[in-house]
């Protein structure tokens, strides 16, 4: 009997440690609009130097597209449709900017072609 409660302790544990040790994190995937987008920027080395992030604002997703030749941080942000977000005023571009979460890098042109 104590053969069999051993050996039964020691599958629970082996069983937590394999559940603990999941993988949870989100799987990124970037959507098809902004990989053409990319895809078309990449064969211009007027954009050399682009980065794309997306972020997390008022519970959904936004691409952010900061080009060297941009001089705000607001250079082209798309909602997760690929819709241009067009800033009412400058209070909301202030707000997606000061309340924005989750920072993902997309994409980074690094090197040129």
């Amino acid at each position: 009997m104590l053969k069999i409660s051993i050996l039964f302790l020691v599958f629970i544990n082996l069983f937590l440690i394999a559940s603990c040790q999941k993988d949870t994190s989100p799987i990124i995937q970037t959507p098809d609009w902004l990989i053409t987008h990319i895809e078309q920027i990449e064969n211009d080395d007027f954009y050399y130097g682009t980065v794309i992030y997306r972020y997390k604002w008022k519970n959904n997703y936004y691409y952010n597209a900061i080009y060297p030749f941009c001089s705000n941080q607001l250079c082209e942000v798309w909602d997760n449709s690929g819709q241009k977000v067009i800033w009412r005023d400058r209070s909301e571009g202030d707000d997606f900017l000061n309340n924005r979460t989750s920072r993902t890098l997309i994409w980074k042109w690094e090197q040129s072609n």
